[in-house]
């Protein structure tokens, strides 16, 4: 099986679902990643400067990662050059993936805007695994609707990282959307786990108890909950690992803002993916702080650092999110508003929170990513079979 995944997010960059799940299926599968073509406005990207006029396929994590060439460049307003632009990189994906040998070809769109591309690669199989529930985002456009409304007919299969998000897109699609949950580097935490590592010396510094969230810091995090917190108790410190949104919003400024006036916030920055771990097991208790009631993502949340927080066994206080009350109510106490999060975080505190961290550790362990990548090789196993059998609407 071949694997053509269309993505916007850069391979090396922020590791997501994209790579968990494909570095796993690539290690069986030919998988190919790919942003696609450039547009005449990233001729100010570094990653365009650095692109060769040639371009490249490159062989990282088990996947084959291609730069697009230089001159590939899209113009939408100029439509018969745009469609020439596609059918030429089209073309480059169709030779390259020849080139590997027989079997047939899946197309994964992680994003509506590839989905032009369909007609172009004519793959045997199409599935849609939105990361994110676009339509609530900044830059969603008319046309960005009208692609994804398309996608949701013609792909053979959709999945969603959460039950809840899953069910709202099926009000939109009109079918019924299938759920791969995120999941876990358990390689990477059981290693940890055999031998806990020391605080990080950044961490050391900061004295005892310690409230941690490691994530970026995207418009959703509740920054002005953890300042009201934070000035409730003084003794209490809250540590931030993880970098900050080039688009904050200003309900996140005005979080970030009153978290730095504060001197039991903590801001660490970005971490090596292989560093989270030891982070993650000398927090006293892990907060997944998001607002949700307001539309988006949030609300349909299934967070990737839920199950890295599992792994790590420590207390763990969540927003009042679907899939953790309805999963996972045995294991995190979830809290709305700041009295339920002071007296959610006390209680983890003085007696551990609910379930036990040999129980949190076992869940994680049947949520790996492994068993997810598995999920996946499944779900394109079956959207193939199907199509043969000329049932173009995966059972998943």
């Amino acid at each position: 099986m071949k694997i053509l995944s269309l993505a916007p997010t850069i391979w090396t960059e922020r590791w997501m679902n994209r790579q968990q799940l494909l570095s796993r299926l690539g290690r069986k599968h030919t998988v190919l990643y790919s942003n696609a073509s450039w547009y005449t406005w990233d001729r100010q990207d570094p990653y365009w400067q650095q692109a060769s006029w040639r371009g490249s396929f490159e062989r990282k994590d088990n996947v084959w990662v291609e730069s697009a060439p230089r001159g590939l460049m899209r113009n939408p307003r100029l439509g018969l050059l745009d469609q020439a632009v596609m059918r030429l990189h089209a073309a480059r994906w169709r030779r390259w993936l020849a080139a590997q040998g027989d079997g047939p070809v899946v197309m994964q769109l992680f994003h509506p805007q590839y989905l032009d591309y369909i007609d172009l690669v004519k793959p045997d199989a199409v599935i849609y695994q939105p990361y994110d529930w676009f339509q609530f985002m900044p830059g969603w456009t008319d046309h960005l609707e009208a692609a994804e409304l398309a996608l949701l007919e013609r792909a053979d299969a959709i999945v969603t990282p959460s039950e809840s998000f899953s069910a709202g897109l099926a009000k939109k699609a009109g079918r019924d959307i299938g759920v791969i949950p995120n999941g876990v580097d358990m390689e990477m935490f059981e290693a940890a786990l055999a031998s806990p590592p020391a605080a990080p010396a950044d961490l050391a510094a900061i004295p005892h108890p310690r409230m941690g969230y490691v994530g970026n810091l995207e418009p959703f995090v509740d920054l002005l909950l953890i300042a009201e917190l934070a000035q409730r108790h003084t003794d209490w410190h809250f540590v931030i690992v993880g970098g900050r949104s080039p688009r904050p919003g200003d309900l996140l400024a005005q979080g970030l803002a009153a978290c730095e006036a504060r001197p039991n916030v903590h801001f660490l920055g970005v971490k090596p993916r292989s560093e989270v771990p030891a982070y993650l097991l000398n927090m006293d208790v892990n907060l997944i702080c998001l607002r949700i009631g307001e539309g988006g993502w949030a609300d349909v949340a299934y967070p990737q650092k839920l199950q890295e927080y599992m792994a790590c066994g420590c207390p763990i206080v969540s927003a009042d999110l679907h899939a953790v009350r309805t999963q996972f109510s045995h294991l995190i106490r979830t809290a709305q508003g700041a009295d339920s999060w002071e007296a959610a975080i006390a209680d983890a505190l003085l007696t551990g929170g609910p379930g036990t961290a040999a129980a949190r550790t076992a869940v994680a362990r049947e949520n790996s990513w492994a068993h997810r990548a598995a999920q996946l090789e499944s779900l394109c196993q079956e959207v193939l079979a199907r199509r043969q059998l000329g049932d173009n609407r995966a059972a998943v």
